[in-house]
């Protein structure tokens, strides 16, 4: 598997970690460790959530994005309503602000003292990545377009 298919399956596996309320309940549901529910998102690591973990997420936020990811990635698109739609628009729109702050904010602290470190690098370039991946999800959304009732977005 290419590493771009690979770096989709986890940027969905971040996601759905975040709306299940970070590692640590993602890991309680999944009935696995925190930190390997961190290994299953992060791009440092080669381990890739397996498909129970995944099912046991999608069911509890009730976000199909591991299984959005892997349909996309075999040339197949999930049918979802339009309600369920616009919701993930809008986070993945409110998404892109946060991850916009934190790069920033990894930016700001590492040129503080006029120089930057080797750690300092790896911080920018991880933020940016999760900026990456937020843009990512709203252009997924976008690249169907449809009209959503943002009035009945739960």
């Amino acid at each position: 598997m290419s590493q771009e298919k690979i770096f989709r399956v986890k940027a969905a596996t971040r996601d759905l970690i975040k709306r299940a309320g970070g590692v640590v309940r993602a890991g309680e549901v999944a009935g696995v460790a925190k930190s390997t529910m961190h290994r299953f998102g992060s791009p440092d690591h080669g381990d890739v959530i397996p498909l129970m973990a995944a099912l046991m997420l999608e069911a509890d936020t009730g976000c199909p994005l591991i299984t959005q990811a892997m349909a996309e990635l075999n040339g197949a698109r999930l049918e979802v309503s339009g309600a369920d739609i616009g919701g993930h628009f809008l986070s993945s729109f409110a998404a892109i602000g946060k991850e916009a702050a934190e790069l920033m904010a990894a930016l700001a602290a590492a040129q503080s003292d006029g120089t930057v470190t080797p750690n300092e690098f790896k911080k920018i370039d991880k933020e940016a990545a999760e900026l990456q991946d937020a843009l990512a999800a709203l252009r997924a959304h976008s690249s169907q377009p449809k009209t959503v009732d943002l009035k009945q977005v739960k």
